[in-house]
């Protein structure tokens, strides 16, 4: 897939979700109680309400509690795990959409009466406020109709209503140039992937950072110290990144943003070869890094569009910033926790 279609997935993402945080899920007004059932929080412990910790992925969502919530309605591209392949870069751009709608809120489960999945996860539709997450990943285009028995009849035909209309519109997973070759339960079947693969047990806390193509940049020679441990290593990409960051608002031209994103990138490169022990970190600083590169192609592309498409750019970019900041927030307090670990004899 070309960089630049890329770029307008993420683009649809971002602004998308601009609209979702505002908005909620509005039904039919009139309604039945009974095509909406009552939904119950879930919780574990009274005192750790379900609050989102991290999105595992666009359909799995893993909660301060430590409980992993699996949706009940909808299906998302599957993440390559290990030496498990994956549905990229859908998985990812699904993955962001979600964060977009749940991180680091507090959600509300409706099983159904089910409680968990053979896999024991917390399965079920989840609300965030009255926004319906099962339906805003369909409607949008990141995510199938889940196929599962216990869903509610009228609820299923209102998820799969919005699918057509996705489907009708090329939204999402549907575009036509870009379509997503098989849906996710296909493609699990045709790999071998086990729909618990990376949610069993505690294997979320394993679980390898999502492959993903290069930075699109060409590498030059650095003066940097080369790194004596995998946590240094993460560091000095930590310093790249936050050198963006205290330097994005200072009117640089895209030469001069590109010059930046390169010295991180080449960093980057170099800490792979022997990561840290946190993988999760690795991906906070992939994800920083690959917002940073959205940015700089969105600031390119804006430079020679129309004055009409340039507040569309204005907003991408504005969110692809706040996404890089919040990944360089957490990855700075992993680097910090793994520095005050106490060395290994």
């Amino acid at each position: 897939m070309k960089f630049e279609t890329l770029i307008k997935i993420f683009l649809v993402v971002l602004i998308s979700s601009v609209v979702c945080e505002s908005q909620a899920f509005q039904g039919k007004k009139g309604r039945k109680t009974a095509e909406r059932p009552k939904v119950e929080q879930a919780a574990i412990d009274p005192n750790q309400p379900p609050i989102v910790e991290r999105v595992l992925s666009g359909d799995l969502f893993l909660l301060k509690n430590g409980e992993v919530v699996r949706l009940m309605g909808a299906d998302a591209p599957v993440l390559p795990t290990g030496d498990k392949p994956g549905q990229e870069p859908w998985a990812t751009v699904a993955r962001v959409f979600a964060e977009s709608l749940v991180l680091g809120k507090e959600i509300k489960v409706d099983g159904l009466g089910l409680k968990t999945d053979e896999y024991g996860r917390k399965y079920g539709l989840v609300y965030v406020g009255e926004t319906w997450i099962d339906y805003e990943l369909v409607k949008n285009g990141y995510a199938v109709v889940q196929h599962s028995p216990y869903l509610d009849t009228k609820l299923k035909q209102k998820l799969l209503e919005v699918q057509r209309e996705a489907i009708a519109n090329s939204i999402g997973i549907w575009d036509k140039n870009s379509r997503l070759p098989q849906p996710p339960r296909e493609f699990r079947a045709a790999n071998h992937i086990s729909e618990g693969d990376d949610s069993k047990v505690d294997s979320w806390k394993r679980a390898a950072a999502p492959k993903s193509t290069p930075v699109n940049i060409t590498s030059s020679p650095t003066t940097q110290k080369p790194p004596s441990n995998p946590t240094e290593a993460a560091d000095q990409v930590l310093e790249a990144l936050k050198n963006i960051q205290a330097r994005k608002s200072a009117g640089l031209t895209s030469n001069g943003f590109e010059g930046l994103v390169k010295i991180a990138n080449d960093r980057f490169q170099t800490m792979r070869q022997n990561p840290p022990s946190d993988r999760y970190l690795v991906r906070d600083l992939k994800d920083a890094l690959d917002a940073y590169q959205l940015v700089l192609d969105a600031f390119k592309r804006r430079e020679t569009a129309p004055a009409i498409e340039k507040e569309k750019f204005n907003q991408y970019i504005e969110k692809a910033l706040d996404i890089s900041d919040q990944a360089i927030t957490a990855a700075s307090k992993k680097i910090e926790i793994l520095k005050n670990q106490p060395a290994q004899q």
